[in-house]
Parts: C-alpha cells; structure tokens; sequence
C-alpha cells in the first residue's frame, strides 16, 4: 500500500550530523533504505521534516522503514495511507453508493 511518510527531524541530532559531517551521508543511507517514490523536504511547526512517499508491502516492513528515522534524526514519524487516481479506477462505486447512498 502507497503510505506518505512524514518525519519530523530532532534539531539537536540533526544539528549533531551536521557538526560531525555525516548528515549527507546518513541521509543518503536513510532514504536508499526506505526506496521511495519521491522525497521532499520542507519545514514544518519549525522543525526539519521530510515526506516521503513509499509502497509498503506488509506491516512488516515498518520497523525497518521507521527504525533509521528514530535512531538516527530522532524523528516523530506518521504514516498516512495515500492514492494515486489509478487506484480509484479500482473501486466498485456503484457498490459503495448502493451501500451508502
């Protein structure tokens, strides 16, 4: 299932990476593990924070997906299920009106 993944980086272990010189290099490691779609990079409520989108096959997959987040940003990390309008071709909706209205 495609997820939006949101991280909110910790300023302190970010500013950290930084300080030390590995912030790129973790990054980079960060998001090869993950595979996403895309990736994007913003602020939000003042924090560091990234999106990504990715495909999760199992709920097994979220540990070794959120893991590097928390261990290495100490990140909040939300997933939110997301769609493509591919995915709606998909939906019966005459069941769903039939069903709800």
């Amino acid at each position: 299932m495609r997820m939006i993944l949101t991280a909110k980086l910790d300023h302190d272990a970010f500013n950290e990476l930084i300080k030390a010189g590995t912030a790129e290099a973790t990054m980079k490691a960060v998001i090869e593990n993950t595979k996403p779609e895309a990736v994007y990079f913003h602020c939000v409520d003042g924090l560091r924070t990234m999106t990504l989108i990715v495909d999760l096959q199992e709920a097994a997959q979220i540990p070794t997906i959120c893991e590097p987040f928390f261990i290495k940003f100490g990140a909040d990390v939300d997933f939110q299920p997301c769609a493509v309008p591919a995915d709606f071709e998909k939906c019966d909706w005459n069941a769903i009106t039939s069903q709800w209205g």
